[in-house]
């Protein structure tokens, strides 16, 4: 079996993520909400096509999301829509 070519392999893009919380919130926990909101906006076909990872780099409240390079957009919609995290108020916001 030949490997794929190069040009062929999808192209993935790294995302900082910041979640701004008056209260101190687990791994866990925003994990559940980022997967919720990018169901919610994005449904589960476009969420498989996107192969989003949530990457268990979390310290200072920042983390990294590995995507498809063509749904960066719906990523960042659906960051903006997240408004709480089990329960408590907070919001997510791109860094990098």
């Amino acid at each position: 079996m030949k490997p794929i070519l190069p040009s062929l392999r999808e192209k993935n893009r790294y995302i900082v993520y910041n979640v701004k919380s008056e209260e101190k919130l687990g791994f866990g926990e925003v994990r559940r909400a980022l997967q919720e909101g990018c169901l919610k906006m994005m449904g589960q076909l476009e969420m498989a096509r996107a192969n989003i990872m949530i990457m268990n780099d979390w310290k200072n409240n920042l983390g990294i999301i590995k995507i498809n390079n063509h749904y960066l957009n719906e990523l960042h919609s659906s960051l903006l829509f997240i408004q709480q995290v089990n329960g408590k108020k907070a919001s997510v916001e791109s860094v990098y």
